[in-house]
């Protein structure tokens, strides 16, 4: 079964039977609203024992507010910040430093995003990546292609909870 931890940008997944982190992708603007699959999406996987932690590139202030407008707030076991890392995501660093907060190898993750170049990039830095595809577009081919793409965070939750 996988397994996962959540971040602002990505789902990060597992196929350890350990519980580890997943990592979700949210809009860009503070004022914005998470997607109308997030909620439902997150409730799902966090009941199947999941864990749910995030990763913003901004401040952690910024991305609470959004998540506790999705309801998903109180789901989430950890809130990381590339802050300490001091590299914003798509450096590698930003991926490493989740992975070792939430006590996992790299190789035991994959990150889920929105954002090619945040799937692109856990995906050089060694995480499977899973590409939500909520615009129905083409995935970029200068970068590496996804491992998994689904159309939108209800649809992972079926996969993951199957």
């Amino acid at each position: 079964m996988w397994r996962a931890a959540r971040c602002r940008r990505c789902l990060l997944l597992t196929g350890s039977t350990r519980p580890t982190p997943l990592t979700w992708c949210w809009p860009d603007s503070p004022s914005s609203r998470a997607h109308p699959d997030v909620s439902p999406g997150s409730q799902r996987i966090h009941a199947a024992g999941i864990r749910l932690v995030t990763l913003t590139n901004g401040a952690t202030a910024i991305s609470d507010r959004m998540l506790d407008g999705a309801g998903v707030l109180p789901l989430l076991e950890h809130r990381l910040s590339v802050e300490v890392p001091k590299r914003w995501k798509p450096h590698p660093d930003a991926y490493r430093y989740a992975a070792e907060f939430c006590g996992v190898e790299l190789a035991a993750m994959a990150l889920v995003a929105v954002h090619p170049w945040d799937v692109d990039g856990a995906h050089r830095a060694g995480l499977t990546g899973v590409w939500v595809d909520l615009r129905r577009t083409p995935y970029p081919p200068a970068f590496l292609p996804p491992d998994l793409q689904v159309p939108d965070l209800e649809t992972l939750a079926d996969m993951l909870t199957a």
